[in-house]
């Protein structure tokens, strides 16, 4: 791809999901109105929480479960189906809608990012493989199925994304667990306690954590620049490390408060 000049990179910290969530969509914003460049910012989660897609049921979750534990829960802007955050990395990716980036739509824009995360994973010693169908099956978990050019490893799926495309933008999130069970989402839902088994056997077989693909214990940090390399490889960019504007935290702040906290946003649709 032809040299695209310079976007920003914001390696950050760890946040609760609603601030999480909140910090996305105002740099989104700040994206859209040319305040700020294109952003990938990487991130983790604390305390864990489980993220559930815009259109999914909070009902298929355990909320006194997940409270006994500690583990928060929030709704995506983004789509697809949940996924229990805490020992992942995240990564959000925010571009004009006119940005030939994510040019041709969902599945053409995954495909250029796709490359750009396979990259990133080669730097790491770990070979992903990308999904050429959607295998996705209909459950609580993200990891159960591959989507359009999500990633896998030895047939296993290693990183989910999703897009969400408002006003003029675009914001593409992704995860890819570090280290853990990938089966732990299970006992979260409010399936039967067989099927809770049985779900987390089959997370188990069809998703690996990037510890067990690359054979060692790989750092938040090291992960988040072979990410941050492998993207600007493929996309032909240069990154500028920086940080949020007060702006941006200013609205992230009311954000946060008036719509990811809210139960208006989290309850059933």
């Amino acid at each position: 791809m032809a040299e695209l000049g310079s976007w920003r990179l914001l390696v950050d910290g760890q946040h609760p999901g609603a601030w999480n969530m909140a910090l996305d969509e105002a740099v989104l914003e700040a994206v859209c109105a040319g305040a700020v460049p294109p952003t990938l910012r990487l991130y983790q989660w604390t305390p864990a929480c489980v993220s559930i897609g815009y259109g999914q049921k909070v009902a298929e979750f355990n909320l006194r479960a997940l409270a006994q534990e500690g583990i928060e829960l929030v709704r995506r802007p983004t789509g697809g189906r949940a996924v229990l955050h805490g020992e992942d990395i995240t990564y959000c990716l925010c571009l004009p809608a006119t940005h030939p980036v994510v040019a041709g739509g969902v599945v053409a824009s995954y495909r250029r990012l796709a490359a750009g995360l396979r990259l990133g994973l080669a730097r790491l010693q770990v070979v992903g493989e990308p999904a050429t169908a959607v295998t996705g099956v209909r459950a609580p978990a993200c990891f159960l199925g591959c989507n359009h050019e999500e990633l896998a490893c030895r047939g296993r799926k290693l990183v989910g994304s999703a897009q969400w495309r408002r006003d003029g933008g675009v914001l593409q999130h992704g995860s890819l667990p570090l280290s853990g069970d990938v089966g732990r989402i299970a006992f979260y839902t409010n399936l039967p306690a067989d099927e809770q088994v049985a779900l987390a056997e089959r997370l188990r077989r069809a998703a690996m954590t990037l510890e067990e693909a690359a054979g060692r214990s790989v750092s938040f940090h090291e992960v988040a620049f072979a990410l941050a390399e492998g993207l600007a490889q493929a996309l032909g960019i240069r990154w500028e490390a920086s940080e949020l504007t007060s702006a941006e935290k200013e609205r992230a702040a009311r954000l946060a408060a008036e719509k990811y906290l809210s139960e208006a946003w989290n309850a059933n649709r």
